[in-house]
Formats: C-alpha cells, sequence, structure tokens
C-alpha cells in the first residue's frame, strides 16, 4: 500500500532532515567563522601560515596542504609552511601563463598532478596585492572538491590575507616609527610636539637635557606642555605659542635658564604647526636650539674685531714716529762723519726699517682678518714680475747661488703686482735665511696644467713634518737651535698664503728636514685682461681647493 503524499510521518522526517543538514551547515560556518577569527587575531606571519594548513586540512579533507608567500620587492613566492608533517613533495611551479590567469581573474584554479590526483591553488588576495597562494592536494578520485569546500578554502584565504597584510603593515609602521624616532633623536636640537590640546605627543632626548628633565619619556607624554616645562621657561613658550597661534608664525624667542649645575645657559625656541596631508593643523612642533656656543661664538668674533682694530690703529700710531725717527736719523747721518756715531745712526736706521716692516705687516693681517685687503690687478707679464724679484733680490743672495728657470711661452695675466712681488719677495727671503750655509737656490717658473706654477726651492734647513700644519699660522715661528738667530715675526707666510689665495690660487709646500724645502705657487690663467679692484673679503675660494 502506497504511502499518501501528505504523510505526515514523511513531512517530519523530511523536516528532520532538513533540520540537521542546516544545523550542519550553520556549525561548518560557524566553525570556519571562529577559524578566521583565529587567523586574524595572529601577529606573526608564521602563525597565520600554521593556523592556515590546519584549517585547510580540516575543512576541505586534502591529504596535504602548503602555503607559498610573496617575497616583498620580489616578482616570486616561496613555500612558507606546509602539512601534515613528513616529507615535502616537489616545489610547485606554475607556467606564468597560468599564474597571470589566477593573478588577472583573482580566482583559484584547480589542475591535475602526477599522481592522478588534484592540486587547487587558491590565491590569498588582500585588498592591495596577491599575499601568495593556498595550495590543497586532494587524491585521485576524491569527491570533496565540491562548491562548498572551494567557498570555505576562498573564506579561509581571504582572512589569512588580511591577517597577512596586517602584520606586513604593522611591521612597516614600526620600521617607519623606529625610523623617525632615529631622526628625532639624530638632530642636535631639541623638539616636543604637541597636539591641538597642547598635550605632548612626542620629544626627543636632547629636549629632556636641556630642560634636566629626569622623568621617563613615557610619563611626560600626554600630559599637557606647561605641566611638561620648568616653571622658569613656561612664560616664554606661552608668549611663542600665542605669537604663532595670532601672526601664523613666530620668531625665534631667546632665553637664558640655569643647568643643575649652576651654569648660565643660552637658548632659542621657536614653533611651526603640524598639519597632516590635507592642511588641517593636527598640532605643533617645538625646536629649541642651544646658543651658548654661538653666542660665545659671537662674542669671540667681536674681540677678534676689537683686536685687529687695536692693532691697526696702534700700527697707524707707531707708523708716524717711526717715519720721523728714521728721518731725523738719515739727516744726522748726513751731518756726521765720525765713524762711531755713523754706526749707532745705522743701527736705530736698521731697527726703524725692520719695526716699519713689522707694523706693515701687522697692518696686513688687520685687513686680511677684516676682509679690508683690497687688490688691484691689472694685465702684467708673469716673465717680467718674476724677473724684476730677483733683480731686486740678487743683493741679498751673497754666498747663495740663484738659479732661474723662466718659461718664455707664460701669457699675460691679471693680477696686483706689487702684492704679488711681496709674496715672492718673501719667499726669497725665506730661501737665504734658511740655508745660511749657503747653497744653490731655484726659482722656476711655467705653466702647469693651464694654470701659472712659480716654484722656490732651497737646499737648507727643511721643516719637520710636525710644524707644516702650522706654518701659515699667524706668528708661527719654528723655535729650535738653528733657527733661534733667524729674524722674524712669524707673518710673513700667513700674509703670502692670504695674498696668493685673494688671486684664486693656493701655495703648497715640499720639505725634507736637512736638505731644503720648495714653495709652490700656483695661480690660475683665467681672469679676463682688464684692470679692477677688488675687496679681498669677496674674492672667489680657490679653484684648486
Amino acid at each position: 500500500m502506497s504511502q499518501d503524499p501528505g504523510d505526515p510521518a514523511r513531512d517530519l522526517a523530511a523536516l528532520r532532515e532538513t533540520t540537521l543538514a542546516l544545523r550542519e551547515t550553520l556549525n561548518g560556518y560557524l566553525a570556519l567563522r571562529d577559524i578566521s577569527r583565529r587567523i586574524l587575531s595572529k601577529t606573526a606571519i608564521g602563525e597565520i601560515v600554521e593556523e592556515l594548513v590546519a584549517a585547510a586540512l580540516y575543512m576541505s579533507g586534502a591529504r596535504f596542504a602548503e602555503v607559498y608567500l610573496a617575497i616583498p620587492g620580489q616578482a616570486r613566492y616561496e613555500r612558507a609552511g606546509a602539512g601534515p608533517d613528513g616529507k615535502l613533495p616537489p616545489a610547485l611551479e606554475l607556467s606564468p601563463d597560468i599564474l597571470l590567469w589566477i593573478l588577472r581573474e583573482r580566482k583559484a584554479m584547480t589542475l591535475p598532478d602526477a599522481e592522478g590526483g588534484d592540486r587547487m591553488i587558491q590565491p590569498l588576495f588582500s585588498v592591495r596585492m596577491c599575499e601568495g597562494f593556498l595550495v590543497a592536494q586532494f587524491d585521485a578520485g576524491h569527491e570533496g572538491l565540491t562548491e562548498e569546500i572551494q567557498e570555505k578554502l576562498q573564506a579561509l584565504g581571504l582572512a589569512a590575507a588580511a591577517a597577512i597584510q596586517n602584520v606586513r603593515l604593522n611591521e612597516t609602521l614600526l620600521r617607519t616609527g623606529a625610523y623617525l624616532t632615529d631622526i628625532l633623536e639624530s638632530v642636535t636640537h631639541g623638539i616636543c610636539v604637541v597636539d591641538t590640546r597642547g598635550y605632548v605627543t612626542r620629544l626627543n632626548s636632547n629636549f629632556l637635557l636641556m630642560f634636566d628633565l629626569e622623568a621617563d619619556r613615557d610619563d611626560l607624554v600626554e600630559r599637557p606642555l606647561g605641566d611638561v616645562l620648568p616653571e622658569s621657561v613656561r612664560l616664554v613658550f606661552q608668549e611663542v605659542t600665542q605669537e604663532a597661534q595670532e601672526e601664523g608664525f613666530a620668531l625665534d624667542r631667546l632665553f637664558e635658564r640655569k643647568d643643575i649645575g649652576g651654569n648660565d645657559l643660552a637658548f632659542g625656541v621657536s614653533v611651526t604647526f603640524l598639519k597632516d596631508s590635507s592642511g588641517q593643523r593636527i598640532g605643533m612642533i617645538y625646536l629649541v636650539r642651544d646658543m651658548t656656543a654661538s653666542r660665545e661664538l659671537d662674542r669671540l668674533r667681536r674681540l677678534t674685531q676689537l683686536k685687529s682694530e687695536f692693532v691697526n690703529n696702534v700700527s697707524h700710531e707707531l707708523r708716524t714716529p717711526l717715519t720721523s725717527i728714521k728721518a731725523y736719523t738719515e739727516a744726522l747721518m748726513e751731518m756726521i762723519r765720525d765713524e762711531t756715531p755713523q754706526k749707532f745712526l745705522r743701527v736705530i736706521t736698521e731697527e726703524s726699517d725692520r719695526l716699519l716692516e713689522m707694523i706693515e705687516n701687522l697692518l696686513n693681517v688687520s685687513r686680511i682678518e677684516s676682509g679690508k685687503l683690497r687688490l688691484k690687478r691689472a694685465p702684467c707679464a708673469p716673465a717680467d714680475l718674476v724677473s724684476s724679484v730677483l733683480s731686486i733680490s740678487r743683493v741679498q743672495f751673497g754666498k747663495h747661488e740663484l738659479v732661474a728657470e723662466i718659461a718664455p711661452d707664460l701669457p699675460m695675466m691679471n693680477l696686483d703686482v706689487n702684492k704679488m712681488k711681496e709674496v715672492l719677495l718673501n719667499l726669497l727671503s725665506n730661501a737665504i735665511k734658511y740655508s745660511p750655509e749657503g747653497g744653490v737656490i731655484r726659482v722656476r717658473a711655467r705653466l702647469d696644467e693651464g694654470n701659472l706654477r712659480v716654484d722656490i726651492a732651497d737646499s737648507g734647513l727643511g721643516i719637520a713634518p710636525e710644524h707644516m700644519k702650522r706654518l701659515f699660522e699667524p706668528f708661527f715661528r719654528v723655535e729650535d737651535d738653528k733657527t733661534s738667530a733667524i729674524r722674524g715675526t712669524g707673518l710673513g707666510l700667513a700674509i703670502t698664503k692670504k695674498i696668493v689665495e685673494g688671486h684664486g690660487g693656493v701655495i703648497q709646500v715640499a720639505s725634507t728636514l736637512g736638505k731644503g724645502s720648495t714653495f709652490s705657487i700656483l695661480l690660475p690663467i683665467t681672469a679676463p685682461l682688464r684692470g679692477d679692484e677688488i675687496d679681498y673679503g669677496a674674492a672667489s675660494n680657490s679653484p684648486f681647493a
């Protein structure tokens, strides 16, 4: 006897089956939800991969599962995890066409494997990119590759991709934050950042040191700036903040305070608005500079200026009476014919000349330091300049032999003739003085790679290596038994160097102790052939530096 289609017993059984099926499906999706949450909660990529492999095996019934992850900055993927434990199969190899299709279509693909089974390749797409692939391997004849399993693996892939992206973004943020911290800590100034409420959000170590803040840095963050600062400087910060808010900017505000040791320190504070990418103000940045060294430098500059002015004034005042002393001495020498008075008067004249030379050198140093040494350059023939200096110097040579080599092809140049004569005469005079036993002094003028090169070499005492660095410093003289009797102020080489540099050139020295020295001048032949007058303080730097 057939059953009635409207049999309540059959309908109840069918309903129970449907309910069980729905419950099973619901439980499956609840399990998928819980697994997805576990994956998303992981904070390390290794943990995400491990959870994903276990979930894929559980949800799909696959024999084997593995995960390949993208290598940042490279167009390739490497195996990051697999399971169950055991011998790994060969690594997945996809042709460029298949890989391109998966990436373009953002869909899974099933491919047959060598053992007659199937490999399901599920891409792990995040919002930004393909983070990698989940590969599930099924045995031959497996009937589990249903649409439901594919949907579950796809859901697992989405959760894993999102988790991997979050981890990588967090790592990037941590690196960026560490890099920003390194920048702030490397800045020599004190930096403090506050939000729109005036609460501290970030500060560097120099800010803590400048204000002797002993509290832990984390304890100072999220506190009002006024509570963080020492009471003695709060008013200055309030004034510069108010000025910035009213005017849109604030000039440096100078203030002083004492450190823990009681030392007076000078600071300058400025403030600028912190803005986001849209230009909205999201806070303020305070920059505090230690002005103590700058103030000391300004003081030293003022002292140097006063010293130069003093030397200049005194030198002018000394030159006038010395000139008179020399004039009257020369007049007496013409009036008195006795040998003894004549001898005394000659000494007075020689010493007067020596003092006048010293005063002129002091004036030159003062002009150089104040940038007031003027060069009056005009076209001249270098060969004639060197020849005229040699003819003046020949009377000083005595037991020295002068050997001169002047190239015939030297071009016209723009030089201050008098100043360059002073340079060459000073170098020749030194060559004579510092080779007291005589010997050969060689002067050579020639072209050297488009520059005029003048070498003055002696075979005298030479210079010790430890003295070479200070050789061109004002007032420096080599003091030893062999040079103690040689007169000089230590100003000649300093003046020589500045005059040469004023012409855009350089002066070099090579020396061997006990064998002699060679001073070389290099001047660029680049200036236009015209007369001009330049302020040494505005002269260009040497092209040889």
